[in-house]
């Protein structure tokens, strides 16, 4: 009785085996065959959040929450994301203090990435689309006249890309502050 079973499942496992891929790529993951250019900039692959969590730990009194969430998409808008968000304590000088780390950071990944600024970086997040920012704070109860931050626009070959790093008060608290930073890239079609 338990012989049909065993040659079932034998002959399942057969073909199970012979149905999967044979090997691995020899393709490292982050980069793109030869024939194709990558899909995203040397920044966006590598991108990096735990040095931007040292810098806001430093600042935050406490912080509070942090995270990161990759290969986001909102709607129908053609970026794709990689965010880090952080919230916390602290009071305005603080945040100004916070900003002007943060900046630093950034520049120099986006210096050591090897992709080319696109214009000059502004403190003007006004600038920045409404869809950014509709999307950097989905969800979030915010005081969106708190809002400060920074970006920098960049290209990568024919991939454009921006780094924006926005932070608002929570609209429940005086001193609770809520950070975004967002690495998005628009890949050419």
């Amino acid at each position: 009785m338990h012989r049909p079973a065993c040659v079932f499942l034998g002959l399942l496992s057969v073909g199970v085996f012979a149905a999967a891929p044979a090997g691995r790529s020899d393709q490292p993951p982050d980069k793109a065959p030869q024939d194709k250019e990558p899909a995203h900039s040397k920044l966006y692959r590598g991108f990096e959040p735990k040095s931007l969590r040292k810098t806001c730990q430093a600042h935050f009194n406490p912080l509070r929450g942090h995270g990161f969430r990759s290969g986001l998409t909102f709607g129908d808008a053609p970026d794709r994301y990689q965010l880090f968000h952080a919230e916390g304590t602290m009071s305005v000088e603080q945040l100004a203090k916070l900003l002007a780390a943060l900046k630093a950071d950034l520049h120099q990944m986006a210096k050591a990435s090897g992709v080319q600024k696109v214009g000059e970086p502004s403190d003007k997040i006004e600038d920045r689309p409404l869809r950014v920012m509709r999307h950097l704070y989905y969800g979030r109860l915010i005081k969106p006249t708190s809002a400060r931050g920074f970006y920098l626009t960049y290209a990568d070959g024919k991939i454009a890309g921006a780094i924006d790093v926005i932070a608002a008060l929570n609209s429940d608290a005086v001193d609770q502050w809520e950070l975004v930073c967002a690495v998005h890239e628009v890949v050419p079609k």
